[in-house]
């Protein structure tokens, strides 16, 4: 299931490249953070996840796509978990 909707994401981006400033919808927004979140999360090291958060945010920015801000919460506390493991919490 994850990879159709990856497959399905990738679908709509590509379709979507040349729009510059194209807007998701609600439910656009929402599938990619589902997307994105697990692949996050399936990540053992929260530095790896971190990285590929800050990676899919890029391309969104690089297709003029609008980068959801919860996804940009979502990096955060993955940001705040490396904080916390290095201090050893």
């Amino acid at each position: 299931m994850l990879m159709q909707q990856a497959i399905q994401l990738n679908s709509i981006s590509r379709q979507k490249e040349s729009v510059v400033g194209w807007k998701m919808t609600s439910e656009e927004k929402r599938q990619t953070i589902r997307v994105i979140l697990r692949e996050a999360e399936q990540q053992d090291d929260p530095r790896a996840a971190v990285q590929l958060i800050r990676l899919k945010i890029s391309e969104m920015n690089d297709r003029g796509q609008e980068v959801p801000e919860e996804l940009t919460e979502i990096q955060n506390r993955f940001v705040d978990e490396c904080i916390y493991a290095s201090q050893g919490r």
